[in-house]
């Protein structure tokens, strides 16, 4: 019993070449991988749509500012209008005011009688 079964079996195991060789190491560098029709054309289509975004992006912008620059000119129009408007309206009134009707109708020689004076409401 001095022998163990377990070593007689490692004896008796010969060794084998293994079953699975290691691939040989390929130098990377030296070996390129051709591109496809699929890819070529892929890359192709995919760098004119991008192209046409981009010109579609730059047009807006251009078209945005020119909207900016027209609203901004219609607003200072509009201001300006405003101001005369105004400036028109006290000329108006400054020219309808009472006193001054009485000023000129005293160098005509014209009075004011009270009596004769009649309000008329709608």
């Amino acid at each position: 019993m001095s022998e163990n079964t377990a070593t007689q079996w490692q004896e008796v195991v010969p060794q084998k070449d293994p079953i699975h060789k290691p691939a040989p190491q390929r130098n990377l560098t030296k070996h390129r991988v051709a591109f496809s029709k699929l890819e070529i054309s892929s890359t192709i289509i995919g760098a004119l749509v991008l192209m046409i975004l981009t010109i579609a992006v730059i047009s807006g912008q251009i078209g945005l500012t020119k909207a900016q620059f027209d609203l901004q000119k219609i607003n200072q129009q509009i201001t300006t209008t405003q101001n005369s408007n105004v400036n028109t309206k006290q000329e108006i009134s400054s020219l309808s005011s009472r006193d001054r009707l009485l000023e000129i109708a005293k160098k005509d020689g014209l009075t004011m009688n009270n009596s004769n004076i009649r309000n008329v409401t709608k």
